[in-house]
């Protein structure tokens, strides 16, 4: 992902084929605030961690930088914020079941 293409920050549902949604799977996550975490030059778009706080890549840095705090997280620091994939594994089993319901 290069940094300030705005086509790339947001993932459309409908960008989703069907075999990432029956055998990968997906969850939704916390809606980001546009206002409070614009795109920033020189770091990936913002996204949100499972924890449900804002982050940008960097690149050269090669880290993960938490606006909240203005620190730096390495990718090990990163991942012991995020769910487990057991978690993950509930949470889109639980999106799919959200999903076959809304459509019967």
């Amino acid at each position: 992902m290069t940094a300030n293409t705005k086509s790339q920050c947001k993932v459309k549902p409908e960008s989703i084929t069907f075999h990432e949604y029956i055998i990968e799977g997906y969850y939704t996550k916390p809606a980001i605030d546009r206002e409070k975490y614009s795109e920033r030059d020189g770091l990936e778009c913002p996204f949100s961690g499972d924890n449900g706080k804002v982050y940008y890549y960097d690149p050269k840095e090669g880290k993960y930088y938490d606006p909240d705090t203005d620190f730096y997280l390495s990718h090990d620091e990163y991942e012991a914020t995020q769910h487990s994939q057991a978690k993950r594994t509930e949470l889109m089993q639980q999106q799919r079941d959200r999903d076959f319901a809304r459509r019967r």
